[in-house]
């Protein structure tokens, strides 16, 4: 199966020149802490929701931000977009992460570039999300290219405890930044979704 040679999305201090996993620990309210396979804290992501938009800012060990991450709202499809530090300004911007907003069975993500004008992603995730089992692709869905991918047995006997907790496995020469944001992205949207479908239950269980 075909590798990157280097994938640099975020920045070159995030690359490394060979594979390796990263455990994300989930805890209540949205956030999470990425730690290494010996509990060294790489990046925290935390909810920074305003009035109008969900948001999500990806912080460095030292709590710099690294990257701001906003939801778009008013549009067909889900869209999320990756700016760098605090910006939310479209020159800052990094890349976006594109939907359906119908239900979906399993995980089907588009990713653009920030360069990208044509209509064929850089990037495509697809598995189930729930599950655990999901990878990360360079090029579109036909692409067999894989950047990163995240399934664990013994994490997802864990999914009920607190925190959450899951491994994610890192291909060489991939900006783990990078993969860490889609990560954080999706992981908001599907609990965004989850919120959804639960307020239309309960609307159509209020109208019985």
């Amino acid at each position: 199966m075909a590798q990157p040679s280097y994938e640099l999305v975020i920045g070159s201090q995030f690359v490394a020149q060979s594979e390796f996993n990263v455990i994300v620990n989930k805890f209540s309210g949205g956030e999470l802490v990425i730690t290494n396979t010996e509990n060294k804290i790489m990046f925290t992501v935390k909810a920074c929701d305003t009035s109008f938009h969900s948001q999500r800012s990806l912080q460095d060990e030292g709590g710099k931000t690294i990257a701001t991450l906003r939801e778009k709202i008013m549009t067909a499809h889900e869209r999320w977009n990756a700016f760098r530090g605090h910006s939310k300004a479209d020159r800052d911007k990094i890349f976006s992460v594109v939907t359906n907003r119908m239900i979906q069975y399993g995980t089907h993500v588009k990713v653009f570039l920030a360069n990208n004008m044509s209509d064929i992603c850089d990037f495509y995730m697809r598995g189930s999300w729930s599950n655990r089992n999901c990878t990360i692709y360079k090029g579109d869905s036909s692409s067999t290219t894989i950047i990163a991918q995240y399934i664990d047995l013994l994490f997802q006997m864990q999914l009920w405890q607190s925190p959450e907790r899951f491994m994610v496995t890192i291909y060489p020469n991939v900006d783990y930044a990078f993969v860490v944001t889609l990560i954080a992205i999706l992981d908001v949207m599907k609990s965004l979704a989850k919120d959804d479908a639960s307020e239309v239950v309960a609307e159509v269980l209020m109208g019985l």
